[in-house]
Formats: C-alpha cells, structure tokens, sequence
C-alpha cells in the first residue's frame, strides 16, 4: 500500500450543516426505529475528517445516506481502511475513552449522531433498544472478521471478486455496482496495491466477468463466475 501522511487524513472537519436539535427520547414506538428519536441530524462533505482515531469517543454515529471509510495511518505512514460504512451502519461505538479508527467522509454523507451517554441512558430503559444495537453491532463484527479472513488468505482477484459480491449484495441493484471509493481507497481496503486492483478489474473486464459503464459504475455480468472466483479461497 502507498503511503499516507496524517496531514492528508486530516481533511477539513466542519460538517456542510449544522446539527439539527434533538428531540426528546421517549419509548419507541411498536414497529418504529428504536433510534429514531434519540439523534441529531449531521451531514459532512466528501472527504471530511467525521472525527479522528484518538479522539473522545462521545458519540456515535448512524449512516442516512452516503459511505464513510473507517481508517487509521500506521507509523511507517500506511493508511488502512477497516470497513466502508453505508445506509444503516452504526459507528463509533467503543469501550474504550478514544476511538480505534479515523472516520472520513468518502461522498457527502448525511449521519445521525447519538450522544452515547444518552444510549446508554435509553438501553437501560428499553430493552429492546439495547437489542436493537446489539444486533446492529453483532453484523459488524461478522463483516470484521470476514474482512480478515478475505486479508489473511485469498488472491488479490478473490478479494475482488469478493468485495464487488458484497457491494452488489447491499446495493440490491439487480447487478449493477456503485463505487463511491477510488480505486486507492479499494486496494487500501483490500491490502493491494492500487496498480493490482486496477490490473485485476481489466482482467475480469476481458474475461467478460464484469463491464464498466463508467470507471465508478460496474456491471456484474457473469455474477456466478465471480462466485466461484470468491469461493476459490
């Protein structure tokens, strides 16, 4: 991976807008969000700095709409990118005083914002809120270690066909794929180069696997051939 100065992470960090006031937390209503009510509204342009690896982890975040990349810059100055966030993930969620990971804004990107005290206030509460949260942070740490298995042993070609299988599989867009990451942030994603990343999506795109209608729109068009290539590991 190349590398990545704490000055280049360090995008401007004030939000498009301002927070919108909360509004009062309540008991949640049958069938209704359980996090509706406790969260105030943000929205932050492409490439903004969310908040930085480090500092107080106060809050914690819900994706509206847009992707966020959690990242962290090693010492010898190497970005790591541990998740790609979209419409329904919660983030910066920590036991511990500082958050584990940078978060930036990789589109422009409208969040919730929770106060955690004020979680965790509810969670006591309302139990249904604390399973609620549970069950959202129990799919994460799935993905995270799915994401290390994909890291520890496969292929550069299977952490692609890997990768654009799980993009197609939260997009929901009959095989049609959204890249909202450049391709650095996909090979800083998938511990590649980004010259491996772009070698191996011309070699899917010759073998008639996949088709770019434009370099941030793919087309899976043989979704059963990138199936065999993610299972090959």
């Amino acid at each position: 991976m190349h590398a990545y100065t704490n000055s280049a992470v360090s995008a401007a960090r004030a939000p498009m807008a301002m927070h919108l006031q909360p509004v009062s937390a309540a008991a949640p209503r049958a069938g209704a969000d359980p996090l509706e009510r406790l969260g105030t509204a943000a929205k932050f342009g492409r490439n903004h700095t969310i908040y930085f690896e480090g500092d107080e982890a106060g809050h914690c975040y819900r994706v509206k709409s847009g992707t966020v990349r959690l990242c962290k810059v090693t010492e010898d100055g190497r970005r790591q990118i541990a998740a790609f966030l979209t419409a329904g993930d919660l983030f910066g969620w920590t036991d511990h005083g500082g958050y584990g990971f940078s978060a930036e804004a990789v589109t422009d990107v409208t969040l919730e914002k929770f106060s955690r005290a004020r979680i965790e206030d509810a969670v006591k509460a309302f139990p249904a809120l604390g399973r609620h949260v549970l069950a959202l942070l129990s799919t994460q740490l799935a993905s995270a270690h799915g994401h290390l298995l994909l890291l520890g042993r496969m292929t550069a070609a299977e952490r692609i066909a890997n990768f654009l299988l799980e993009l197609g599989r939260r997009q929901r867009n009959d095989g049609a794929v959204a890249l909202a990451m450049c391709r650095k942030d996909i090979a800083d994603y998938l511990g590649l180069t980004v010259e491996t990343v772009s070698r191996t999506m011309n070699a899917l795109k010759r073998e008639g696997i996949i088709a770019f209608a434009e370099p941030e729109n793919v087309r899976l068009k043989q979704s059963a051939a990138l199936e065999r290539l993610a299972m090959a590991a």
